[in-house]
C-alpha cells in the first residue's frame, strides 16, 4: 500500500481535487508537527502537495499569500524539504484558525446522535472525516511493507480520530501499537476503498450548520461539551475532484515472435 499512498498524492498533486480546508491543514499541521517538530512560526513537509494545500487553506484563512520554500537537505544523501512560510505577526491569527477547526471537526466526527444520510449535518460529517484522512494520507508516515495500510499517527486523540472518520467513510480501520508508537491499519480492500473515497469527496458545508429539521434543531441546541459547533469551513465551489483508479496492475508480458 506504500506505493498506492505515493499514487494517490501524485494524483492530488497533478489533478487538485477538493479545495483545502482548514480542517485538512490542521490534521496536516499536526501530521508536520510531529514528524518535524519546527521552531518558529513554519512547517515543514517531505511532499510538496502536503506543503502548497496547507499554504492555500492558510492563505484563504488569513486573506493573503502564504509561500513555499523548497530546501535540499542532507549531507551524503541528498533530500528536499517544503517549508511554509509565515509572517511572525500573522502565526498566532493562523494557528488559532486551525486550532478552531479542529475542534468543531473533532466534535462534529464523534458526535453519536442519529443522523439522516440525506440530511445537511451528515454530508458536512462525511467531507470533514475525507479531509481529516486527506491530510493524514499526504503528510502521516506509511509503514513500508505492511499488510494494507498502515500510517503513524502522532497520538491517540488523532488515532481515535482517524478511526471514528475512517468508519464514517465506510472503511473500518483499528489501532495497533509498534515500538511504543501508534499505527491506523486498514486491510487492503478497506484501504482501496478509502482512497477513492477520499480522492472523490464532495467539500464540507458552510461553517455555520442549518438545521435540517425539529429534531435536530433541538438537539442542537444543548451545547456541546467541548463548547465549539459548527465546521471550519467558507462555502467555495468546488474543483474538479481527482479520480482514484484503483491499484496499479501489471501488465501481461507480450509472448516473442
Amino acid at each position: 500500500m506504500y506505493r498506492e499512498v505515493d499514487r494517490f498524492r501524485a494524483l492530488l498533486q497533478r489533478q487538485g481535487g477538493t479545495p483545502p480546508t482548514l480542517v485538512e491543514a490542521s490534521v496536516l499541521h499536526l501530521c508536520a508537527t510531529a514528524l518535524r517538530r519546527p521552531s518558529g512560526p513554519a512547517a515543514w513537509f517531505d511532499t510538496a502537495v502536503a506543503a502548497h494545500r496547507f499554504a492555500a487553506a492558510l492563505a484563504g484563512h488569513l486573506g493573503e499569500p502564504v509561500p513555499v520554500a523548497r530546501v535540499r537537505s542532507g549531507i551524503r544523501r541528498h533530500f528536499h524539504v517544503h517549508r511554509v512560510l509565515l509572517e511572525p505577526a500573522r502565526a498566532a491569527d493562523a494557528y488559532a484558525g486551525l486550532d478552531r477547526a479542529w475542534r468543531a471537526a473533532v466534535e462534529l466526527v464523534t458526535d453519536v446522535r442519529p443522523v439522516s444520510p440525506s440530511a445537511p449535518r451528515w454530508r458536512r460529517r462525511r467531507g470533514h472525516a475525507a479531509d481529516v484522512w486527506r491530510a493524514m494520507l499526504l503528510a502521516g508516515a506509511p509503514v513500508r511493507r505492511a499488510d494494507g495500510l498502515r500510517l503513524r499517527v502522532c497520538g491517540p486523540e488523532l488515532a481515535t480520530v482517524a478511526i471514528r472518520c475512517a468508519r464514517l467513510l465506510g472503511a473500518p480501520a483499528e489501532l495497533r501499537r509498534d515500538g511504543g508508537g501508534l499505527q491506523v491499519a486498514l486491510a487492503p480492500r478497506e484501504a482501496h476503498r478509502l482512497l477513492a473515497t477520499v480522492a472523490d469527496a464532495e467539500p464540507a458545508a458552510a461553517a455555520v450548520p442549518v438545521a435540517e429539521s425539529a429534531a435536530e434543531s433541538a438537539a442542537a441546541a444543548v451545547p456541546a461539551a467541548a463548547g465549539l459547533t459548527g465546521a471550519a469551513r467558507a462555502g467555495c465551489r468546488r474543483a474538479p475532484t481527482a479520480r482514484w483508479a484503483g491499484p496499479a496492475r501489471r501488465s501481461a508480458p507480450v509472448p516473442a515472435g
